[in-house]
């Protein structure tokens, strides 16, 4: 049980220290990160608030035949309920937050509630998938977790110009939330659309690839337009 939990939490904790190093001139208070990083765990309980009921709504299943199902039950039954549910609580986080005093700090606090989020659901993957998890381990090490990481990093920017910026408010707070979602939407499209039984299994999964490393490239580029400012 140990290692499968070590398993889980550790690329978070690495992506964690990376972010944190990066703020480390004016360092957020621990004491916030930590209740930051609380709203993350808690934001997988929400997101259930919305998907249960769209899944129903929409009759969405795990049956996955074409892709077509595939795009529905990226959208409404991860990419629209999860990064929703970070979003409010994010807005709710940094509401009256008086260490919320640059734009930088929107990328902190978005990527500890959006890691605290793939932690947890990364512990309930494993142990859902309790005879392959080294397997299921290393390969959500490689892709999932980081991805929620860049989805975060996309959240946190986006309001981060909003919270500061005094023109097209209005655009980054859509934005805030619009582009994870669109990332995470399509991120999951693909790799559903990889399992599906199309013939194209192995050019889909390099398209994959290729769209976690655009995400990667597109996270940096946005750390690095807010970082020192």
């Amino acid at each position: 049980m140990f290692f499968i939990i070590l398993a889980a939490v550790l690329p978070v904790i690495i992506l964690l220290i990376y972010i944190l190093r990066k703020d480390s001139i004016q360092p957020e208070p621990p004491k916030y990160l930590i209740k930051a990083f609380v709203f993350g765990l808690l934001s997988v309980l929400f997101s259930f608030a919305f998907s249960i009921p769209l899944s129903r709504l929409l009759e969405i299943n795990d049956n996955l035949a074409t892709v077509t199902d595939s795009v529905i039950t990226s959208f409404f039954s991860a990419a629209i309920p999860e990064e929703l549910a970070k979003f409010i609580l994010l807005y709710i986080f940094v509401r009256k937050n008086p260490y919320f005093d640059e734009k930088f700090d929107g990328i902190v606090y978005a990527t500890c509630i959006g890691l605290g989020f793939a932690c947890l659901k990364n512990i309930m993957y494993l142990f859902s998938n309790i005879d392959t998890w080294l397997q299921t381990g290393i390969m959500r090490a490689l892709f999932a977790v980081p991805t929620h990481f860049f989805f975060a990093v996309l959240m946190g920017y986006y309001f981060a110009l909003y919270k500061f910026s005094n023109k097209d408010k209005v655009k980054n707070f859509i934005l805030a939330l619009l582009m994870p979602i669109l990332a995470h939407g399509i991120y999951d499209t693909i790799a559903f659309a990889s399992d599906l039984d199309t013939g194209f299994s192995t050019i889909i999964f390099i398209g994959f690839v290729w769209f976690c490393n655009f995400l990667r490239k597109l996270a940096q580029d946005k750390i690095s337009h807010l970082f020192g400012k």
